[in-house]
């Protein structure tokens, strides 16, 4: 059996919502919304790897385990790995790392069950997962990230060719190539 943690990214400096997780909603702050709804979920360890002091202070008012990471990490990749050196400095306590996003409110935590089970079952080092882009504006979205995969039809897994912000797939002149519906 692998051991299992899950490591929540979580900072104040967002661009769009400036101090997001602190965010009172129905009387609790969003990080602590999302830490619930994950442990309520999931059979894995959990800590949060928390950008800013204040996140920290807030994760001990309801008990959940808070690592300071250096706030210049550049992303939240860096700063589950951050954290995640903290916890199992020698690497031999956790041999699946779930990263859970911290502002992830409207997620149901066990979408990363099969992407557990994946790890498992494959062997790969990284797993997502990810859904069919449903409109023209999204596909055009750059807030929306884009898995770039070689699925078949009738397949739900594959390997990631890469992640993008850009249209995907880009289309160099679309004067000539009609607008196509892709197979599900």
């Amino acid at each position: 059996m692998k051991n299992v943690i899950t490591l929540m990214p979580v900072r104040l400096a967002a661009t769009r919502l400036p101090n997001k997780p602190l965010r009172v909603i129905n009387g609790k702050t969003l990080v602590q919304r999302v830490y619930e709804n994950v442990k309520n979920a999931l059979d894995t360890d959990i800590a949060i790897a928390a950008g800013d002091q204040a996140i920290v202070d807030e994760c001990a008012k309801f008990g959940a385990t808070a690592i300071l990471t250096d706030p210049n990490l550049p992303s939240g990749t860096d700063r589950i790995a951050s954290a995640l050196k903290t916890i199992d400095s020698d690497g031999s306590k956790y041999d699946i790392v779930v990263d859970f996003q911290g502002d992830n409110i409207n997620v149901d935590p066990k979408v990363v069950l099969p992407l557990i089970e994946m790890v498992r079952r494959t062997g790969c080092d990284i797993a997502t997962c990810g859904m069919l882009i449903a409109s023209e504006e999204d596909k055009n979205n750059p807030n929306i990230v884009k898995i770039i995969m070689g699925l078949k039809q009738g397949e739900k897994e594959a390997r990631c060719l890469y992640f993008t912000r850009a249209t995907a797939p880009y289309t160099r002149n679309p004067e000539k190539c009609p607008n196509q519906a892709f197979p599900a």
